[in-house]
């Protein structure tokens, strides 16, 4: 990776949100959301409205999502604002 210096060391995920995510079919392998280790965790992120196979996630296990509990904080799976998923195919 060009852009990591070991001379820094790791560290911390903050304050991401992931938004309007559409597939066409399930996600056969879970997405990771891990830190590294507890001093360098990943933490408030939100991801809205991810839509795939004709289903809107709204959990960790409907978007297949792997979440480490030791190594994050305040991880948001969750429906659009509006309430539901909008498939951008359909509009």
């Amino acid at each position: 990776n060009k852009w990591y210096d070991p001379t820094l060391g790791y560290g911390q995920i903050a304050d991401l949100i992931f938004r309007n995510i559409t597939a066409g079919t399930p996600f056969t392998q879970p997405s990771v959301i891990a830190g590294v280790n507890p001093q360098h965790e990943v933490t408030n992120v939100s991801i809205s409205n991810v839509y795939m196979d004709g289903t809107c996630a709204d959990s960790a296990a409907d978007g297949n999502f792997q979440i480490d509990p030791s190594t994050t904080d305040q991880i948001r799976i969750m429906k659009s604002t509006a309430g539901g998923c909008q498939n951008p195919g359909t509009q």
